[in-house]
């Protein structure tokens, strides 16, 4: 018995090559039903994470669902990047992080800056047993437990 089936989530993410590659398994599976992803600065900063994770979703026909542009600064400490493990485009200096740059350029892909922290605890507010899945640093779950703790109480 699989216990996360039909599970639904939001994916908090920092998208590079281990981000990436997990967006494309957990968007492919069976199991889960990937509802937004969300993305904070962390292998690369947020807004090229963002355009990274557009163009994951884009290349697995699933643009229906929302990229929400998060946390761009960590809450205590200067933003340093895995640029040099994951590339200067996150992808691994692949054609992949070119063309996320030609079609979404790294500008914020929202038209306001840091949404990813309200959209997480209006979504737990609003549906009970949603779970996030934090794959990148806990900043964007931070901001949304201090906007809204009690929210948390209904994560599934």
């Amino acid at each position: 018995m699989n216990l996360i089936q039909n599970k639904r989530v939001i994916i908090d993410c920092d998208p590079g090559i281990d981000d990436a590659l997990a967006l494309m398994l957990a968007v492919a599976s069976k199991d889960i039903e990937v509802c937004a992803v969300t993305v904070v600065c962390g292998n690369v900063p947020a807004a090229m994470g963002a355009a990274n994770a557009k163009l994951v979703l884009k290349l697995m026909g699933r643009e229906d669902i929302p990229v929400i542009l998060g946390a761009e600064q960590p809450c205590s400490r200067p933003l340093v990047t895995a640029q040099d493990t994951h590339g200067m485009d996150g992808l691994g200096e692949t054609q992949w992080g070119e063309m996320a740059h030609k079609f979404y350029g790294t500008e914020a892909v929202s038209s306001e800056k840091n949404m990813a922290a309200a959209y997480i605890a209006k979504a737990l507010s609003d549906e009970p047993g949603l779970s996030v899945i934090a794959l990148g640093p806990m900043t964007n779950i931070a901001a949304a437990m201090q906007m809204n703790c009690g929210a948390f109480k209904n994560i599934g």
